[in-house]
């Protein structure tokens, strides 16, 4: 289990822009200093997506890049649960 706070995230979406979104999202969440715990459903429409969820919201909707994750990450990084 991580240490630190983690905020936990589903992707939908499937092939490589989905592998590719889950990367950018491990690593947004490193330079914001909590663990993103990625949570990847399949996309129904077959490949396509890929969307982030969070907090019950849509926070993107198709790929994005790793800047643009921080920045989208950023406001629910003081709500993030403890990994412990």
């Amino acid at each position: 289990m991580p240490d630190g706070p983690v905020l936990a995230v589903r992707l939908v979406g499937s092939g490589e822009a989905a592998l590719r979104m889950e990367k950018r999202l491990r690593c947004a969440g490193r330079a914001l200093g909590v663990t993103v715990a990625v949570d990847v459903e399949g996309a129904p429409w077959g490949e396509g997506g890929p969307e982030v969820w969070l907090a019950g919201r849509r926070i993107a909707d198709r790929l994005v890049d790793t800047s643009t994750l921080e920045r989208l990450l950023r406001p629910y990084v003081g709500r993030a649960g403890s990994g412990k």
